[in-house]
């Protein structure tokens, strides 16, 4: 009765493929994932889809649990390396090892289990998906903690996932832009030059930066419309025009008045502060990541509550990401560093 779900499934997306199930219990997310891996090897495939639910919550399973219940599904899209590359396919990581030598002890209940519940069958593929998941923003689960904290490694370091007979071991791929899952990242080009000219260029070329009297940055939802937003300012420099428009942001000549950072004092500080920043730019987490002890301040930005202490080392953490993104990314010098309490130690 089982192969009947995964025969239907192939039948309808027309998959000409095998389709069908694997029963272990627990480890059977993992051996129908070492079932595709063994595939793609041989060449007997070039695409799989392994897939694991579990319905928990019905009535005769939950009885017999510890865990509090839940309804489970997760599915993972499996292609050898080369030929996920060479069609352009994002890739969220690589599967290193699945380990069946020896029995390994149940998972530890986590974040994952924390937030979704638990879905026997279901729980190691599941953890694996959302591990990955987390792993493309920057993000890892924190071993006490209900919110994923932020990884200054980019990639996320690699991690296992296990179930009462097997464990998997997964590499991430590098860290992917990505601000908040339920909202698109919004697309930043800014560039500078010392003619409208010279400018334009830049813009056709797609190269940002520089330094020069002509300024401009262009904000867009998605990368199409910010290389239509990129077109359309270059039409109007190359006319010797200002450019204009929704998105578009353009100044000329000497930049009035002067450039100061400010930073807070510690009383600044809120819960889980600064983790869409550093999902949002990997390349901040990634110069963060050469300041000694960051790492290990940085599950603080995952605590529900920070004590008088922690509150000082987070607003110190965040403070620094914020001198890289304004000074390094963003290419602004200020003329001075101001601080007040905590801050002016940072300034």
């Amino acid at each position: 009765m089982a192969n009947m779900t995964a025969n239907r499934l192939t039948v309808s997306e027309d998959f000409r493929g095998r389709g069908f199930a694997i029963a272990a219990e627990d480890a059977s997310g993992l051996a129908a994932l070492d079932a595709a891996c063994d595939a793609l090897r041989q060449g007997t495939l070039d695409l799989a889809i392994v897939a694991a639910a579990d319905f928990a919550t019905e009535t005769v399973t939950a009885s017999h649990m510890t865990a509090r219940p839940a309804d489970l599904a997760a599915a993972l899209v499996l292609k050898r390396r080369k030929d996920a590359e060479t069609a352009g396919d994002p890739i969220l990581g690589t599967v290193t090892d699945i380990d069946w030598t020896a029995a390994s002890s149940p998972p530890t209940p986590g974040l994952i289990q924390a937030a979704y519940g638990s879905a026997p069958v279901a729980d190691a593929l599941f953890g694996l998906a959302a591990r990955l998941a987390l792993a493309a923003r920057g993000l890892a689960p924190a071993a006490t903690e209900t919110i994923a904290a932020p990884c200054l490694a980019d990639p996320v370091p690699s991690f296992s996932v296990s179930a009462s007979t097997a464990s998997a071991t997964i590499t991430p791929a590098p860290v992917r832009p990505s601000p908040d899952m339920l909202r698109p990242t919004p697309h930043l080009f800014w560039a500078a030059a010392a003619s409208r000219a010279t400018l334009a260029k830049k813009l056709a070329a797609g190269k940002p930066g520089g330094t020069g009297k002509h300024r401009i940055a262009l904000l867009a939802p998605d990368a199409d419309k910010l290389r239509a937003l990129s077109d359309t300012a270059a039409a109007a420099l190359t006319a010797d025009t200002a450019p204009e428009g929704d998105g578009i942001f353009y100044g000329a000549g000497d930049p009035e008045g002067e450039l100061a950072f400010a930073f807070t004092g510690s009383a600044a500080s809120y819960p889980r502060m600064g983790r869409g920043l550093l999902a949002a730019f990997p390349e901040v987490a990634s110069s963060l990541s050469a300041i000694p002890a960051a790492q290990a301040m940085t599950p603080l930005l995952a605590k529900s509550s920070l004590t008088e202490f922690e509150q000082l080392c987070a607003v110190s953490l965040l403070t620094q990401a914020h001198t890289i993104l304004l000074r390094d990314v963003l290419g602004l010098q200020p003329s001075a560093a101001l601080g007040l309490s905590l801050g002016e130690s940072n300034a």
